[in-house]
C-alpha cells in the first residue's frame, strides 16, 4: 500500500470515528424544570475542623429553571425563574473555545470552557472581577433516562472560592413542549366527541380526561405565554366534564382576552355560563343553548356587559336559540357584532 493511499484510509476511519462520536453526544435542548425532591447540596469551610451541618434541601424556588439551546458546537443556557422569566443567559461551545459572558451589568465576566467527556458535557468556569478570579467551579451534566419516555439532566456543580468550596446535584424534568399544546388543542378540534352510545360516552370522556391532563402539566409548569397559548389551554378545559374544568377554563380565557385574543372574552363568558349550569345555576351571558340550557338564563345583566365580552345582544340570542330549534344553524350569530368586524 503506497503511503499517499494509507494517509487516505488513516485519515478515512478518523472521520468515520469522528462522526460516530458525535451521532452518540446527546442533545440537552429543552426546557428544563428543577426537581428539589431529587437535588441537594452540600458546603464546606476551608480550614474547618468539624464537619458542619448539612444544609437545608434546595427549594424549587431557589433552583432556576433552564432553557437550553443545543446545536454543536454552540450551547445556549438560559437561567429562568420560576415564572419563566429570563435572569441571565450563557453562550458557549463544545470544542474547549474559552467563551466570555458578561456579568453584573458588565463588572464582572464569566469565562468557561466547554468540552465532552465521553457523553458528559463539562464546563470548566471561573467569574472575574478586573482580572481578579472571584470564584469558578466545573458544572458536569449528563442526560439519564426517567422512565416512561421521559428523561432526567442531572447537572453537578463543584465550586470553589477563598472561603469554602461545595458540590451542588441538582436534577432536571424536561418539560413538555409547548409545541404539544397545538397538537393537543388541534386533537380536540378535530375531536365530534360523540355520546350516542355508553361506549361511545366512555371512550369520549377518556379522550377528554386524558388531553386534559396533558394541558394541566403545560399550565402547572407555567409554559403559557402568548394569547394563543391561554386560548388553546382554555379551550382543551371548556370541553371538559367537571365544574373544576370550566372554572380553570374561565380563567385561562380570561388571560386570552386580557392578552388581545381575538375570541379570549368571549370564551371566558362561555367558560362562566357553563361553570355556573354544571352547579345547576343559571348562566348570566346567554352563551349556552339548547333548550335546556337556554332556559336556565338569568337575564338580568344588560347589552352593554353582554358586548364588552363579545356576547351579542339578548334579542340576537334569542333569534339564536329559535334558529337552533328550527334547525337553522345558518342564521347563528355566535359572537357580538363588533368582535366579528374588529377581528
Amino acid at each position: 500500500m503506497t503511503k499517499v493511499r494509507r494517509l487516505m484510509l488513516t485519515l478515512l476511519v478518523a472521520a468515520v470515528a469522528l462522526r460516530v462520536e458525535a451521532a452518540e453526544r446527546p442533545d440537552f435542548t429543552g426546557l428544563w424544570v428543577p426537581d428539589a425532591g431529587r437535588s441537594s447540596t452540600h458546603k464546606e469551610l476551608k480550614g474547618q475542623t468539624d464537619a458542619p451541618a448539612p444544609p437545608p434541601p434546595p427549594s424549587a424556588q431557589d433552583l432556576p429553571q433552564l432553557r437550553i439551546e443545543h446545536r454543536e458546537p454552540k450551547l445556549t443556557v438560559s437561567f429562568l425563574d420560576s415564572q419563566g422569566e429570563l435572569i441571565s443567559s450563557l453562550v458557549m461551545t463544545t470544542d474547549g473555545v474559552e467563551a466570555t459572558n458578561e456579568r453584573g451589568g458588565g463588572s464582572m465576566v464569566h469565562r468557561s470552557t466547554t468540552v465532552w467527556q465521553g457523553s458528559a458535557l463539562v464546563t470548566t468556569w471561573r467569574l472575574e472581577s478586573g482580572g481578579t478570579r472571584l470564584i469558578g467551579g466545573t458544572d458536569t451534566r449528563e442526560l439519564s433516562d426517567a422512565g416512561g419516555g421521559g428523561r432526567l439532566l442531572t447537572i453537578t456543580g463543584d465550586v470553589e472560592d477563598a472561603r469554602s468550596k461545595s458540590r451542588t446535584v441538582t436534577v432536571y424534568t424536561l418539560a413538555p413542549s409547548i409545541g404539544a399544546l397545538e397538537r393537543i388543542f388541534q386533537e380536540d378540534q378535530s375531536d365530534g366527541r360523540p355520546y350516542g352510545t355508553p361506549e361511545e360516552r366512555a371512550l369520549t370522556d377518556a379522550r377528554v380526561l386524558r388531553r386534559i391532563e396533558e394541558v394541566s402539566e403545560i399550565v402547572d409548569r407555567g409554559l403559557l405565554r402568548s394569547a394563543d397559548d391561554y386560548y388553546h389551554a382554555a379551550m382543551i378545559f371548556q370541553h371538559g366534564v367537571r365544574s373544576e374544568d370550566h372554572l380553570k377554563a374561565h380563567v385561562l380565557a380570561s388571560v386570552a382576552g386580557f392578552k388581545g385574543h381575538p375570541w379570549g372574552r368571549w370564551l371566558s363568558a362561555a367558560s362562566l355560563d357553563l361553570f355556573l349550569l354544571s352547579l345547576d345555576r343559571p348562566q348570566i351571558l346567554g352563551t349556552i343553548y339548547g333548550e335546556s340550557n337556554f332556559g336556565r338564563y338569568d337575564r338580568r345583566l344588560n347589552d352593554v356587559v353582554r358586548r364588552e365580552y363579545c356576547v351579542p345582544s339578548l334579542e340576537i340570542q334569542v333569534r339564536n336559540q329559535q334558529a337552533i330549534a328550527q334547525g337553522r344553524r345558518g342564521e347563528f350569530q355566535r359572537r357580538a357584532s363588533e368582535c366579528e368586524s374588529a377581528e
